[in-house]
């Protein structure tokens, strides 16, 4: 009887010691596919920044050029105004000389 038991009782451990074991493999497994998924968004995540990276250069070299195009307007409307100064001058010297005439 004790035989009996004894090879019960191991039978039992046995199982359980299966059972434990696919467990195990199967948490594993799941462990695996979740570091897959987590290296999946990490590389996700370091493309996102480096193209948010690209897109902050690209918006700083946009607004340097607004900033020298609105500087280069500026200059031109200024020397616009210079000029069309000059040409009322011009226009008042031109009508003196015809009234003159």
């Amino acid at each position: 009887m004790a035989d009996n038991f004894r090879a019960s009782e191991i039978t039992f451990l046995q199982q359980q010691n299966a059972a434990i074991f696919e467990r195990m493999e199967r948490c594993e497994g799941e462990r695996d596919e979740a570091l897959v998924l987590v290296q999946s968004w990490k590389d996700r995540r370091a493309e996102f920044e480096r193209n948010f990276e690209l897109t902050k250069n690209k918006l700083k070299a946009v607004k340097e050029i607004i900033n020298n195009n609105s500087s280069e307007m500026s200059l031109k409307v200024e020397h616009l105004a210079q000029m069309a100064k000059q040409n009322q001058g011009l226009l008042t010297v031109l009508e003196q000389l015809e009234s003159s005439k």
